[in-house]
């Protein structure tokens, strides 16, 4: 039998391995005919050692092949595996593993897909991700406000392994309450400064469009004005350093020694810098600020205000 696992959604397929490796060791709890490889250093021997090998007292034999696809690329190897398949025996169970997508060209992976019990993990986006969220919340044994439950997901995006360790951090921290908005404000790691890039990047490239989208984005997940404008001027004023900086002539690693900023986003900043000026930069930032003291003292609807400003592009 051959049991074929792969797809990028590492945290579920990961999930469904571990399970199907328990409920065989319910009947063999000593763990002596489950055999686990790793497909980099699996060779045509190997793999003839394993399925010709009859399992100890009976019952059946599991073996799990894990990343051969992805990290072997003998190709010899990959094609003598595939001719062996038929002489598997009944009372051997195979899973091909794979933390990722192989090569679909790959002849070992389409008879793989053809033979197999086949899963392909694909990692959740949109209300696919907002469902996700609300049963891991649930397995955890917890709640959250529908809010907050689409703030977690802005945040952090697909990233199944942080989402689960951020919801017991958040649980943790609920003590048994509900989950609320500000609670993920308050302790997650925020994939916001990404979108952050983004809304930048569509003002600097005139988008009016595609900035208001985004803008309203933000603001329909239950992101405060103040908060998106103190955003914005923190990630202006590291543009302007780093504008500064390169107009000098600086290479990357003197700009990160001069700016502490990580190089990650010192070469995302770098390509965003050229659609702007110095004196763009340093006018926005202007206008930020004196908006910021604006909302502060109440002399405009700070909503408003954000978007007008940001539609002048």
């Amino acid at each position: 039998m051959l049991i074929f696992f792969y797809g990028e959604n590492t945290f579920d397929s990961q999930k469904k391995l571990l399970e199907l490796k328990e409920r065989f060791l319910r009947k063999d709890q000593d763990g002596i005919n489950l055999v686990e490889k790793e497909g980099a250093e699996l060779t045509g021997a190997d793999f003839e050692k394993e399925i010709a090998t009859v399992p100890f007292l009976g019952g059946k034999r599991l073996v799990v092949i894990k990343n051969l696809l992805l990290e072997n690329k003998d190709k010899k190897i990959l094609a003598g595996i595939e001719k062996r398949f038929e002489s598997i025996p009944q009372e051997t169970v195979v899973v091909f593993y794979e933390r990722g997508v192989p090569d679909k060209r790959l002849k070992l992976f389409k008879e793989l897909r053809k033979k197999a019990e086949t899963e392909e993990f694909i990692l959740p986006q949109g209300y696919d991700l907002n469902s996700w969220i609300e049963q891991e919340v649930k397995k955890q044994g917890g709640s959250i406000q529908r809010v907050a439950l689409n703030k977690l997901a802005v945040f952090v995006g697909n990233d199944l392994w942080q989402l689960h360790n951020e919801i017991k951090k958040l649980l943790a921290y609920a003590d048994g309450e509900e989950i609320k908005s500000e609670d993920i404000e308050l302790l997650v790691q925020a994939k916001v400064d990404e979108n952050i890039f983004r809304l930048t990047d569509a003002f600097g490239r005139k988008n009016r469009k595609q900035t208001l989208e985004i803008l309203g984005e933000f603001l329909g997940l239950g992101f405060k004005s103040e908060y998106l404008v103190g955003m914005l001027a923190g990630h202006l004023r590291n543009l302007i350093q780093i504008k500064e900086l390169s107009e000098k002539g600086f290479p990357l690693n003197q700009i990160q020694q001069e700016t502490k900023i990580h190089p990650y986003a010192i070469k995302k900043s770098l390509e965003q810098i050229k659609f702007f000026t110095l004196g763009n930069l340093k006018e926005l930032y202007q206008k930020l600020f004196e908006l910021d003291e604006k909302i502060k003292r109440g002399q405009v609807k700070s909503d408003v205000a954000l978007e007008l400003l940001l539609a002048s592009a």
